[in-house]
């Protein structure tokens, strides 16, 4: 297994809680590489010029600026356009991405093939056993069994956050993503990235769960 170095979302013009954004957009990039048959451009991974036109996060700034010049404030990245439009609770930052929202982007914007990933919001569910154990592991024996040569794991430890009327009005957590491409040879190789800090995820429980997972059932496939 390899952790890829990958533009830290702290600090940066995507936002300091924009996890799911990098998790998508890198494993994106990482596949395009790949299928390609090329090497890894790790210099793309850590461009942030793809952070800005996806998930740009306007600032304070930007609305002074846009005040002095009497201009159009710089708008949103345009997946964070639709995130701010799609919700219903009054949140315009676009921040805390949840899984349904990381799917809703995945095929608005047609970014991966509907066989090739598998968000997993609440990781709990496996690591447990809890309730929608048997459908988040058969998407991901599904996923490994296609022919797909890329397989991507969403991986969240997300917490859904509630009003004092009990109300979901947000998310928070983090978003990583672990890749696993199946080469021609019959060989796997799984890439793991991290976009908070690039703190090492390779020995992580939950990459080492899935890895293991996914060994164990084409171990027993064949």
């Amino acid at each position: 297994m390899t952790q890829l170095p990958v533009l830290t979302q702290f600090g940066t013009s995507g936002g300091n809680a924009s996890c799911g954004y990098h998790a998508l957009l890198r494993s994106g990039q990482l596949v395009r590489q790949l299928s390609q048959g090329s090497d890894i451009d790790a210099t793309a991974l850590t461009d942030e010029s793809a952070v800005k036109n996806y998930f740009y996060k306007p600032t304070f700034w930007d609305t002074c600026v846009a005040w002095w010049y009497n201009t159009e404030k710089k708008p949103a990245g345009q997946w964070r356009q639709y995130i701010m439009q799609q919700r219903k609770n009054n949140d315009n930052s676009g921040e805390w991405l949840c899984g349904d929202e990381l799917k809703s982007l995945i095929d608005t914007f047609k970014l991966l093939d509907a066989r090739s990933y598998v968000i997993i919001e609440n990781f709990a569910v496996i690591a447990h056993g809890e309730q929608g154990f048997d459908d988040i592991s058969s998407q991901i024996y599904t996923i490994v069994e296609d022919n797909n040569p890329f397989c991507i794991f969403f991986i969240g430890d997300m917490n859904v956050i509630l009003n004092e009327s009990g109300e979901d009005v947000g998310t928070d957590g983090h978003w990583y993503p672990l890749v696993l491409h199946k080469k021609d040879d019959g060989t796997r190789d799984y890439y793991v990235m991290n976009s908070a800090g690039n703190k090492d995820k390779r020995d992580d429980s939950r990459v080492l769960c899935i890895i293991g997972m996914v060994e164990q059932f084409l171990a027993g496939s064949h």
